[in-house]
């Protein structure tokens, strides 16, 4: 078993993203903060980890991961 904050993650892209570690540490309107809270999540998953701060760079992301894939074009 491993535990999901060991899940490697590969950037495909000249500009690069600092992942974040927590939610508090993503930048999330704090709305949105309290309801990732009350939904019980404590730690982002690797994708949430690496998609949030290039979302709110403006970054186009595409990500794949195990619950299935992700697009967000800004």
């Amino acid at each position: 078993m491993f535990r999901i904050e060991e899940i490697s993650v590969i950037q495909e892209s000249v500009a690069k993203v600092q992942p974040v570690r927590s939610f508090e540490d993503a930048g999330l309107h704090p709305v949105m903060l309290a309801n990732v809270k009350l939904a019980g999540y404590v730690h982002p998953t690797p994708v949430q980890a690496y998609c949030l701060p290039a979302i709110l760079k403006g970054h186009d992301v595409v990500a794949c991961a195990q619950t299935g894939w992700y697009h967000v074009k800004t």
